[in-house]
């Protein structure tokens, strides 16, 4: 088995890309960069999965006819459906991995619809393990203002309600329950040691000295500083709130916002 690994961020800017350097410098793993379509692959497998199921009685009638059945539709079943959608993924992210010397091969992605296609991956893949990575919301969307794809949205603060929408799913048990996943915060990942050989030992692998140096050379790529002003840091708070407090998350004052990102 190839037992992929998913990393799923809350939103952007909140540290992946620094855990999947991290994971990319172990000895075993290959982390592919943000697909962009895995929402809409996994709405392409949930609406082909229901119409496969709708033509149960054509595969049933061919079954017990054999032929000379009347079978105006028909489709095969949903097995073999979970193994070509499998297929796709097995050929399309893990067959090059060998090229970098790696025999296992992951993902991550940072937007919205997180679990669930975590769960649509965990269908297709039992024996996958899952990352969750969450980040202070105030900080990672000063740290988004400062980018430029952040005028693109045509909501500014669309990040904060997938990183909102995102991280409930996140604590959800019992929408997760059945996934064999971690859930890390940036804040930890760069401060506890600790925490890096749990998520290591979670995923089976090997920390090389490369890993650590990953983490201790870690690149902030924001380019130019943004600050956030008391009205966006009232938007963020009324729509993180309830999460705050399960993270030990603090509304800043206006003062404090300006350290370093």
């Amino acid at each position: 088995m190839s037992q992929p690994i998913f990393l799923f961020a809350a939103s952007w800017r909140t540290g992946s890309t620094l855990l999947q350097r991290m994971l990319n410098a172990s000895d075993n793993v290959f982390m592919w960069g943000e697909p962009n379509f895995l929402s809409n692959l996994r709405k392409m497998y949930e609406q082909t999965s229901v119409d496969f199921e709708k033509q149960m009685f054509s595969r049933k009638n061919l079954a017990k006819h054999a032929t000379g059945a009347w079978i105006p539709r028909i489709l095969p079943s949903e097995p073999y459906l979970q193994r070509g959608f499998r297929a796709f993924f097995d050929e399309t992210f893990g067959e090059e991995v060998a090229i970098f010397g790696k025999k296992r091969w992951g993902i991550k992605e940072v937007r919205q619809d997180a679990v669930k296609n975590a769960l649509f991956l965990q269908s297709l893949y039992p024996e996958a393990k899952f990352l969750f990575l969450v980040r202070d919301p105030f900080k990672m969307y000063k740290s988004v203002k400062a980018k430029p794809f952040h005028k693109n949205f045509k909501d500014p603060f669309k990040p904060v309600q997938v990183w909102k929408t995102n991280t409930q799913d996140f604590i959800n048990e019992d929408l997760i329950k059945d996934l064999n996943c971690m859930l890390v915060t940036y804040e930890e990942l760069i401060q506890d040691t600790l925490l890096i050989s749990r998520i290591f030992n979670f995923l089976d692998l090997h920390i090389t000295e490369k890993v650590i140096l990953e983490l201790e050379t870690k690149v902030d790529s924001s380019g130019i500083k943004a600050e956030l002003d008391r009205a966006e840091i009232e938007k963020i708070y009324r729509l993180t709130k309830p999460l705050l407090r399960h993270f030990n998350y603090v509304k800043p004052q206006i003062s404090a916002i300006s350290e370093k990102n």
